[in-house]
């Protein structure tokens, strides 16, 4: 039988801090990720927000301008491989185009712990599962407490968003109107 410092991981207050900010700072901006598997990690950690996947078979440039229609600021967390990084400077570049304030600080934050484990978002979950089972425990736990606390995430303006909200991983609807891009 292992002992307790088996079972957590060596930034194990790290980490709960960073998923607690991250369901703080996702209240009222979606997060941003890679594809749906990303979004089944995040889930399975206990993370209740909305969240956008950028593999929906359009372009970036679009689906930047169709978030756009429904917030002002966003939360990236693409992976940290090379190219979740491409992709993170290109969210960036027309995220800014759109007049779409960005954060990616928690991505930062979460790459400086967990890039000698894993290098993706997918694969926070089944690390810790499979090696550290106090901490996911604990960001569960953690995550649950904090929404208790803070009462029912707001609404946002989200139908039609591949989102951890949205039953079925649905594609983006094309309800949004469309602006024309020069």
């Amino acid at each position: 039988m292992r002992d307790e410092h088996q079972t957590r991981h060596p930034e194990h207050e790290t980490l709960l801090s960073i998923f607690t900010d991250l369901q703080e700072s996702s209240r009222n901006r979606p997060i941003i990720v890679e594809g749906s598997k990303d979004i089944e990690s995040l889930e399975g950690m206990g993370l209740s927000t909305v969240i956008i996947t950028l593999n929906q078979g359009i372009p970036i440039i679009d689906l930047c301008t169709r978030i756009a229609y429904e917030f002002t600021e966003v939360v990236i967390l693409t992976d940290w491989d090379a190219k979740g990084n491409s992709l993170c400077r290109i969210l960036k570049m027309y995220l800014k185009a759109n007049d779409l304030r960005y954060d990616t600080r928690i991505r930062g934050r979460l790459a400086a712990v967990m890039k000698r484990d894993v290098k993706d978002v997918e694969g926070i979950l089944p690390f810790l599962e499979n090696n550290f089972p106090d901490t996911i425990t604990d960001i569960r736990h953690q995550l649950a407490c904090f929404r208790e606390e803070r009462g029912p995430e707001p609404e946002m303006g989200v139908e039609g968003f591949v989102s951890g909200r949205n039953p079925g991983h649905k594609e983006l609807l094309s309800r949004v109107p469309q602006r024309k891009i020069a």
